[in-house]
Parts: C-alpha cells; structure tokens; sequence
C-alpha cells in the first residue's frame, strides 16, 4: 500500500466508520486522515434521538389542539 494511505471500513448505509453494530461494510482506501471520524453508531444514535424528540414534539402539539378544541366548544356551548 502506497505511503500516506490507509485502509477503513465503512458503512454502507450511511458512508461513515463500520463497527460491530453497524450493518454491510465495505473497506475504502483513504488518504491518511481523510477518512469519514464519525462512526455509522453514533450517527444512528443521533438519528433516533431526533425521532424520539420529533415524537414527543408532535404529542405536545397534540394536547395544545386539544385544549384549544375543549375551551372553544366550552365557550360556544356558554354563549349559545
């Protein structure tokens, strides 16, 4: 292998660095410190911490709804 390159596996799905826990791998040749330093874990990690906030965020604008529903009809069943 030439001098200045270096050898690393990668995540098919997502481009980044494959470990264990990461699905298909390829290994890529990269020039010495161009290689992708997040690893395919992390990013996923990441990735369902945004949907479990984009879940919670969605059940807070549920309720907000809701209330806003009941004190409309609360106050047209009062004035009607």
């Amino acid at each position: 292998m030439p001098r200045g390159v270096e050898n690393v596996d990668i995540d098919l799905a997502t481009g980044l660095l494959a470990d264990e826990a990461c699905g298909n791998a390829y290994t890529a040749a990269f020039v010495r410190n161009t290689a992708p330093t997040e690893s395919c874990t992390e990013y996923l990690e990441n990735d369902e911490l945004n949907a479990e906030e984009a879940k919670e965020e969605i059940s807070k604008e549920k309720e907000k709804l809701f209330d806003r529903l009941k004190r409309w009809f609360s106050s047209n069943e009062i004035d009607g």
